[in-house]
């Protein structure tokens, strides 16, 4: 399959800091896969949590 990326998603992609390698596995392996109002296919990848911290083990037990 063959992805194609417009000047806007390009913006988008940059402004929200997300790699095309994100992107690309998102819609190869999806956590979820809807229709939305059109009939155009959301593939979304669920993220429990991520924080950056040089405190590690005041997160851990």
């Amino acid at each position: 399959m063959s992805i194609k990326f417009t000047k806007h998603s390009l913006q988008r992609i940059k402004k929200r800091n997300i790699s095309k390698d994100e992107i690309l596995d998102t819609i190869n392996n999806p956590d979820l896969l809807k229709k939305d109002l059109y009939g155009n296919f959301v593939a979304q990848k669920i993220i429990i949590t991520a924080y950056k911290t040089s405190k590690a083990e005041k997160y851990t037990s």
